[in-house]
């Protein structure tokens, strides 16, 4: 968080003793405190530019390529607001302790604003399960498919099921189509 350095000037002058504050306007310490802050005005500026616009969600080009270099994402011709969601995607999967609210999470990050469920099956196996009005590019499934499993605890199997609009299913399931209608899901 970078601090607020809007009123450095009336803050300085906040700070004088009390034997200068009350003085009038124009006094020679008064000017003496306005120049030595007005010098470094500049400079705060420069530091709240140089914090703002290095945060993920704010960098661009040569600044996201620097992210991706200490995330260990190579950019790989994508464009700057793909690159922005692998690399939350990506912090996210570092920051994880492999609970099912951080699984979800970066599902969602990977594949966008879905609704995803979370199965937890027999024998150390996660089932993460969602529908998508646009299928996951086949290019893309093994990076989702490595993200979710190096998110997950250690031994801990994860299958990721994408199910596409009008998918098969039971009549358990009301948005699922039956035999002759529905579409099979993906397994990436």
């Amino acid at each position: 968080m970078v601090p607020d350095l809007s009123s450095l000037l009336s803050r300085a002058l906040g700070r004088l003793l009390w034997q200068w504050r009350n003085l009038p306007t124009d006094t020679n310490m008064q000017r003496l405190v306005s120049v030595s802050v007005g010098q470094l005005e500049p400079l705060a500026d420069a530091l709240v530019a140089l914090v703002e616009e290095r945060t993920i969600d704010t960098a661009v080009g040569a600044q996201l390529d620097q992210w991706g270099t200490v995330l260990a994402l190579p950019r790989d011709g994508r464009t700057d607001d793909a690159y922005r969601i692998a690399l939350r995607a990506r912090l996210a999967v570092y920051m994880s302790n492999g609970t099912p609210g951080n699984l979800i999470t970066i599902t969602r990050l990977l594949v966008g604003d879905v609704v995803v469920e979370l199965l937890e099956r027999p024998f150390a196996s996660v089932y993460i399960q969602w529908e998508s009005a646009t299928p996951t590019p086949d290019d893309e499934r093994p990076t989702v498919q490595a993200q979710l499993q190096a998110s997950a605890p250690a031994g801990v199997e994860v299958v990721a099921v994408e199910a596409v609009p009008g998918f098969f299913g039971f009549e358990s399931d009301p948005f699922a189509l039956g035999f002759d209608e529905g579409e099979l899901a993906f397994r990436l």
